[in-house]
């Protein structure tokens, strides 16, 4: 059999140029492909760049809120928030907090009168 691509009338002529040409053929597809690892650490690099600068502006941005914070009032965060354990901490530390009265040194010097207690609901 003649094959007229290659001039020759054997088999393994042939084979030998259609794996040659298959060789040519992945060769130029792999020459013109993109380098996936450059590209994947380049865009590792870009998103560790964004965090970075997106950190370091929320930073200046807190600095400057704290900065610029108008003066508030114990009495203006119990309002807004409800109860005291409602208030966040960061907050509480940028206003001066009342006195809390607790239980007196000396302790609790009244006895407890459930008669009276119960007067004071009308059920005595």
């Amino acid at each position: 059999m003649r094959f007229n691509s290659v001039r020759s009338s054997d088999y393994s002529q042939s084979a030998r140029a259609v794996s040659k040409a298959s060789d040519q053929i992945f060769d130029a597809a792999i020459s013109g492909k993109p380098d996936f690892t450059k590209i994947s650490k380049e865009a590792i690099k870009g998103r560790s760049l964004e965090r970075r600068t997106a950190t370091e502006a929320e930073g200046r941005v807190a600095q400057a809120g704290i900065n610029q914070t108008p003066q508030l009032t114990y009495e203006q965060l119990l309002q807004q928030y409800g109860r005291p354990n409602l208030i966040p901490e960061n907050l509480l530390a940028l206003v001066e907090q009342p006195e809390v009265t607790g239980i007196p040194d000396g302790g609790i010097t009244t006895a407890f009168d459930p008669d009276s207690f119960l007067a004071g609901f009308g059920m005595a």
